[in-house]
């Protein structure tokens, strides 16, 4: 789906979900952010982590896919 599809306020939920590292769909204009979190008998499993162990390093064209550069400031 076009990022033209995508409203602004879109693209802004988008850039915090990346920022906080919290997952998002793959659709610019889904309202659809969160995260897995695994449970162990009921209770949150002590290994999970809430940040990747090393921050993905984006190449221009996936940073475009974060539809970050496409917010009007």
């Amino acid at each position: 789906m076009p990022v033209s599809h995508a409203t602004q306020e879109d693209l802004l939920r988008k850039k915090d979900a990346y920022e906080r590292s919290i997952g998002t769909t793959h659709w610019p204009n889904a309202r659809h952010t969160g995260s897995n979190v695994a449970k162990r008998d009921g209770e949150d499993d002590p290994h999970n982590r809430f940040e990747p162990v090393n921050r993905p390093v984006l190449d221009e064209r996936t940073f475009k896919l974060t539809g970050i550069p496409y917010i009007k400031t």
